[in-house]
């Protein structure tokens, strides 16, 4: 996936900046450091997640309802699952 190559590349940029300023900002470069690698980690998976589905998206019978959908969001949107 060409995308995940160009987070990649900002996710290294980033990083660099960051570790360019840590010797006078220690503290807070690390918790950008930690904050940039998980906030990425999650997005690449939402990603990975996302492509998964549409390429297995012809096995389902029928499209889903307006409900199901509104269920499926507030479901993944209210913190159930942590």
């Amino acid at each position: 996936m060409n995308n995940i190559h160009k987070i990649d590349e900002i996710h290294d940029l980033l990083q660099k900046k960051i570790e360019e300023k840590s010797n006078n900002y220690h503290n807070i470069s690390k918790l950008w450091l930690y904050y940039l690698k998980k906030q990425t980690l999650m997005y690449k998976n939402t990603m990975m997640n996302i492509n998964a589905f549409l390429e297995n998206i012809h096995t389902m019978e029928n499209d889903l309802t307006r409900e199901n959908l509104i269920l499926i969001y507030l479901l993944l949107n209210n913190n159930i699952n942590n």
